[in-house]
């Protein structure tokens, strides 16, 4: 039988076509991986662990509210990461996981052998971008406003480094980043701050080129912080859920004050006017016809997740994909 989404065809005719839910993935126990070392970056607890055949693998256990609420970040990381893979870009690469009986996620390490990892802030820097200035270089207002960290200055930072391997032919290092901030506006992912992209700096060889980093970190996306109750009232009210999809605004991007911030789909779609040609129809013919199947076949798979929540993301992720399309309709229309 071949397989198509979330369906599963046999013969039979014009009704063939069956609803088959497929298993879950697996939530893979990691308390038996070696503890490398804790990850610094981040205001939450995170550990590096090693597999068994010496692999490495972030692990981020799922927080809890004051009133012992828990928090979806595992689910969401590991939805994100198979909807970026369904879009064609490199991504960390998650599973459900439990150390120690506690619930998470473990995200492969996305540097490979003979590169370091710079965050985009170091890349930035190094560059000169106008006006830019780190976290802790930001006094008052700046903290929210973001001074250069704007799609110019991160074009212009990456004109010197390459793709990713294993991209569409023809992309730039910036098509590919532009790319990140289509999955964010369909996921709902507003932490893309400079220390949430980076490049992959090559520690040896002259002719070694830096390298766009395959994106990671996605936790903070697709109603993760929501209640149970939250989730089934957005779930079951059309236009409270629009609103909140609306509401999803490119926050860690240079600013001119909250009144001023794009939405993530808008901001999305500025990038796609500022990529190459190549990769504004590549983007462009992408954000048209995101595969919404495939999405909710991976959201069905996703342990965990109750009927309210399941029902909620589906309808989330369906009501970005036509304010995606909606706006790529218009900007094409204005061109």
């Amino acid at each position: 039988m071949a397989r198509d989404g979330g369906y599963q065809r046999s013969g039979g005719g014009s009704h063939s076509l069956l609803r088959v839910r497929l298993a879950p993935f697996a939530r893979i126990d990691v308390t038996s991986w070696r503890a490398i070392a804790e990850e610094p970056v981040g205001a939450e607890e995170k550990w590096w662990l090693a597999d068994p055949e010496d692999i490495r693998w972030l692990y981020k256990p799922v927080r809890f509210r004051e009133n012992g609420t828990r928090m979806g970040m595992d689910w969401a990381e590991v939805i994100a990461s198979h909807l970026a893979g369904a879009l064609g870009l490199p991504h960390a690469h998650v599973e459900p996981a439990t150390r120690d009986g506690v619930d998470g996620l473990v995200s492969r390490r996305v540097v490979p052998p003979g590169f370091a990892l710079r965050s985009g802030a170091d890349q930035l820097l190094d560059c000169g971008a106008p006006g830019f200035k780190t976290y802790e270089e930001r006094v008052g207002a700046e903290r929210k406003t973001r001074p250069g960290h704007s799609l110019a200055n991160i074009r212009a930072a990456l004109a010197d480094v390459d793709p990713p391997p294993a991209v569409a032919p023809k992309l730039t290092a910036f098509d590919v980043f532009v790319g990140y901030l289509i999955l964010d506006a369909w996921i709902g992912n507003a932490d893309r701050h400079e220390q949430n992209w980076a490049v992959l700096e090559p520690e040896t060889g002259a002719d070694a080129r830096r390298l766009l980093s395959p994106t990671f970190d996605h936790a903070s996306s697709l109603g993760y912080g929501l209640t149970e109750e939250q989730r089934c009232a957005l779930a079951a009210d059309g236009v409270q859920l629009q609103r909140f999809a609306e509401n999803g605004r490119a926050t860690r991007f240079e600013n001119a004050g909250s009144g001023s911030i794009p939405s993530l789909v808008t901001f999305a779609l500025g990038g796609v006017a500022l990529c190459s040609e190549g990769g504004r129809r590549f983007w462009r013919d992408a954000a048209s016809a995101l595969p919404t199947s495939t999405a909710r076949t991976v959201v069905e798979r996703t342990p965990g997740l109750s009927e309210g929540t399941t029902t909620f993301i589906i309808r989330l992720l369906d009501e970005n994909a036509r304010r995606i399309r909606r706006e790529c309709d218009r900007n094409a229309r204005g061109a």
